[in-house]
């Protein structure tokens, strides 16, 4: 489907040294209607000022101001922001194995944590669907869901050889109940749309979900089912144009990948670059075909710390959201971009990581 690109403002270099004369608002007592009533001497000197001198940049600062106090709701347009959120308790209970760095249970951890100090309060926490297997071929291939479906670590030692095609065994293992963990966590995001899709939700978040990593038909970096993918098919059912936005430490490889060549999701990663996983995400690297300039990638040096983080951050993503005018935002809040992660090399705080949110 074509989609129109919205304009993009005009701004001459020189737009600053340009001036443009500016009528007076006042009128004469002759101009204004009012001429039967006599006019005094204050309507005789107001009628005789000169034209103002304005800059052609300050004009065109105010139409900006002007465009955005029209878009701002009233008081009598607003209304409680609907806040969703997918948790499962039983997510908890898979493990990747006793060393991997991938520890399902700390989404349950995060959980209570949240409960502890009654933030669930703010939103409400639903059971997630499970997913079906053919709402996960979507976008994954047939033999990838099915050999997921089968797999347990005692098929993978007798059938190395599939291994191969669809699992990396040192940071995808098949552990017990793999494909019970990918139908949670796709399930969740998939339902989120769904919610956003008919209006029940503004926000919806699944902890389970982010799973950025996933090929369409293998896994990779501790991720089996690309659950954000299938989110935002559901979600380009109803809207034109979907920003992803990823602000995980590792750059969003397996989302970049599946919608490279369209134009009506733009994806925006802010990653640490170079020898690093998945070695992706040059800021060369934009889309192909008609997704071209639709792939925006932030590579970063490792150690960058709040305040060099937000001063990128706010500049790349005003641009993104003011030119490409999405409908709905879908945003992976990887926290190995936290200062300490056992893999990442960041230096974000708490603070720093939330306020891209």
């Amino acid at each position: 489907t074509d989609v129109a690109q919205p304009d993009k403002p005009s701004l001459d270099a020189g737009a600053d040294s340009e001036e443009v004369d500016i009528e007076d608002n006042s009128e004469s007592e002759s101009d204004n209607g009012w001429g039967s009533w006599g006019g005094s001497s204050d309507d005789e000197a107001k009628a005789a000022k000169p034209k103002k001198k304005r800059r052609k940049g300050e004009e065109l600062a105010d139409k900006r101001k002007a465009r955005v106090e029209l878009a701002r709701p009233t008081q009598s347009h607003k209304r409680k922001t609907e806040r969703k959120a997918f948790f499962a308790e039983e997510v908890g209970n898979y493990t990747y194995g006793y060393d991997h760095c991938m520890k399902p249970f700390r989404i349950r951890m995060a959980h209570d944590i949240i409960a502890s100090y009654g933030l669930d309060k703010k939103m409400t926490v639903l059971q997630p669907p499970r997913a079906t297997a053919h709402e996960m071929t979507q976008f994954h291939t047939d033999e990838y869901i099915e050999y997921l479906r089968r797999v347990t670590p005692e098929v993978a030692e007798i059938m190395p050889s599939y291994n191969e095609c669809f699992l990396p065994l040192l940071d995808c293992p098949p552990f017990d109940g793999v494909y019970e963990f990918c139908t949670i966590s796709a399930g969740g995001s998939m339902a989120g749309a769904r919610r956003i899709n008919h209006g029940e939700a503004d926000v919806v978040i699944n902890w389970a979900g982010g799973l950025h990593h996933a090929k369409k038909g293998e896994a990779s970096g501790f991720c089996y089912v690309n659950d954000i993918v299938l989110a935002i098919l559901e979600l380009l059912r109803y809207h034109q144009r979907i920003v992803y936005l990823d602000i995980d430490v590792h750059h969003g490889d397996g989302v970049e990948e599946a919608f490279y060549t369209t134009d009506r999701v733009m994806s925006v990663s802010f990653h640490q670059f170079g020898n690093f996983f998945p070695g992706t995400g040059d800021v060369k690297d934009v889309g192909v075909e008609r997704g071209k300039y639709y792939a925006v990638n932030v590579p970063l040096r490792e150690g960058i710390d709040d305040e060099t983080y937000e001063f990128i951050f706010r500049r790349v993503m005003r641009d993104v959201m003011e030119t490409f005018r999405p409908s709905a935002v879908v945003m992976q809040c990887g926290t190995d971009s936290l200062s300490g992660d056992r893999l990442g090399c960041f230096n974000l705080s708490m603070q720093g990581h939330a306020a891209c949110v």
